[in-house]
């Protein structure tokens, strides 16, 4: 027998938007001397990388090293690769680069559709999900949902 509509859980599963097909970029093999940017030589350096490598990858962009790296580099950087991959952000490590991905992949959510239900923010997953975006989630979903829990089917914690 089917449960009527009001009483069915809707189960959120933060790890159905973690980054997949990861690609990271260190522009520590672009600097001059492992340690600054020597402007002429990195722009032209850049400009002859290869992007198409980067084709439909999510792309972690860092630096390594302690460098000197001007403010116009990461935008730059960033602005060449942009256009073969799918999504790029600055992170310096894996967790904050998920962190970004997830929040940008839940800015583009339809959140109407919880409105009024009963909501599961499923806890357990084997990805390491970034405490900020169980967060996320939770304030966007605390404003719409009738009832918002966290955990599992089996053991609910209400929120």
């Amino acid at each position: 027998m089917e449960e009527p509509q009001d009483r069915r859980i809707i189960e959120f599963d933060l790890s159905d938007y973690y980054p997949k097909n990861i690609q990271e970029f260190d522009i520590a093999s672009f600097l001059y001397k492992g340690i600054a940017v020597k402007e002429k030589e990195f722009r032209k350096t850049l400009k002859d990388f290869d992007c198409s490598i980067l084709e439909g990858k999510n792309v972690r962009l860092f630096c390594s090293v302690d460098a000197i790296i001007p403010a116009w580099v990461f935008p730059f950087v960033a602005n060449l690769i942009a256009k073969k991959a799918n999504f790029v952000a600055i992170a310096e490590s894996n967790l904050d680069f998920a962190q970004q991905y997830i929040a940008h992949e839940l800015s583009q959510i339809e959140w109407e559709k919880f409105e009024n239900k009963r909501v599961l923010l499923r806890g357990c997953s084997d990805k390491e999900i970034p405490q900020e975006s169980y967060v996320l989630v939770t304030l966007k979903l605390s404003k719409i949902a009738k009832k918002l829990s966290y955990g599992e089917l089996c053991s609910q914690v209400p929120l």
